[in-house]
């Protein structure tokens, strides 16, 4: 996980309130009663933002990116540069009700070692929410059969290829995606390491003018393009 490499993307600017995936989170914590959340991946803090106006939680943040952490400090977070992958969480044991972890894990070069230390800071009872991009979503099923690259997967550091159209990403920036799950690969990582999913939604990726069919899909999580998982700590 190269900090270099998103703060070029933070530096970009990125905006995460109001997407599909966003919004049905945000339907997920409101149902959650939070005094203390951690945002893993905080980014410019938008969702810390709106997480915060909506349970009156106190809401900390980590990013690997220096600009990040700087853009959520700005807001008036609590925010601190982390690199997940090698580094541990600075809070204590069993200290947040919830974390946040969407659009993250994909990026993970050694996603256990993250889980194990969310697991870690949280309370009994605790509650992960997770989302990322479903591998096996009806598009990429299609794709593949047609032997082109995947939606959301990266083959080289320099631009997207093995799509064949521009219509589908080809030739466009990679944004640094190094691991993708299915619904079942998801869930067992998620499993193995104490972490019950309790609910599981898929959710578009885009409100484009295919955001239509990408509804439909989420009605079916394992075809849909975002998967979205909340799971919680076990014993």
């Amino acid at each position: 996980m190269n900090p270099d490499f998103y703060d070029k993307l933070a530096a970009k600017g990125w905006h995460t309130a109001g997407l599909p995936r966003t919004r049905t989170v945000v339907r997920l914590i409101a149902a959650l009663s939070l005094r203390d959340v951690l945002d893993v991946g905080c980014g410019e803090g938008e969702a810390a933002d709106e997480i915060r106006k909506l349970t009156k939680a106190n809401v900390r943040c980590v990013d690997v990116s220096a600009v990040a952490v700087a853009a959520s400090e700005n807001r008036g977070f609590d925010a601190y540069q982390v690199d997940v992958n090698s580094e541990p969480l600075p809070f204590d044991d069993e200290t947040f009700d919830l974390v946040y972890l969407t659009e993250v894990i994909e990026h993970l070069v050694r996603p256990d070692r993250a889980l194990e230390e969310i697991r870690r800071v949280l309370r009994p009872g605790g509650h992960l929410i997770v989302s990322t991009p479903n591998l096996a979503c009806l598009p990429n099923r299609l794709l593949l059969a047609l032997g082109l690259q995947p939606l959301f997967s990266e083959v080289s550091e320099e631009m997207v290829l093995g799509r064949g159209a521009k219509l589908l990403g080809q030739g466009t920036s990679p944004v640094g995606h190094l691991r993708l799950y299915t619904l079942r690969g998801l869930v067992e990582t998620l499993r193995l390491h104490n972490l019950e999913p309790t609910i599981i939604r898929g959710a578009a990726f885009s409100d484009d003018r295919l955001g239509i069919v990408q509804r439909v899909l989420s009605r079916v999580p394992s075809l849909a393009m975002i998967l979205v998982v909340q799971a919680k700590k076990g014993g």
